[in-house]
């Protein structure tokens, strides 16, 4: 899994918020008082490469993307591994859960799985799909009668 900003920084600068006292003087260590230059390429670094998060089981709840900051979603990819076909109805959802409300929660994307005996999706999002650090976007399938192994990739970057 993906390092956070805060991780990324902390392990770039253990003492970053951290009260220090030398000779004699309280204060606080930020971001203006190390090598400034150092932490915004590391955090350009992390907003311009996507990040991908593996899952894999054989329920129906397949993934629950959450960064915890502003990101963008660029793709999910599925691959159920069956020799037999999925069973009607076998349905991949992916829902924006919005962290506004309910109201605004979205499907993005749907997909019958088992009429047509698909075994691989790879569903493109990228410019259009930004959401704000209280979006989730959870993956699922409807029913899972057979039980299959899955295989689940979602790639986000933040932003």
């Amino acid at each position: 899994m993906a390092l956070t900003v805060v991780e990324t920084i902390r392990a770039m600068n253990p003492d970053i918020g951290l009260i220090l006292n030398l000779d004699g003087v309280t204060y606080r260590v930020g971001v203006e008082d190390v090598n400034s230059d150092e932490i915004l390429a590391a955090l350009n670094l992390i907003r311009d490469n996507p990040v991908t998060t593996n899952t894999t089981g054989t329920g129906v709840a397949l993934a629950t993307l959450t960064p915890g900051a502003a990101y963008k979603l660029l793709a999910a990819r599925l691959h159920i591994s069956t020799g037999a076909p999925l069973a009607a109805g076998e349905t991949l959802i992916i829902t924006l859960d919005c962290g506004a409300g309910v109201e605004y929660d979205t499907v993005l994307f749907s997909s019958d799985l088992g009429t047509p005996g698909i075994n691989d999706v790879v569903a493109i999002f990228g410019d259009g799909y930004e959401f704000v650090a209280a979006d989730s976007i959870v993956i699922a399938l409807s029913a899972n009668v057979g039980g299959d192994t899955w295989g689940c990739q979602t790639l986000h970057k933040l932003i």
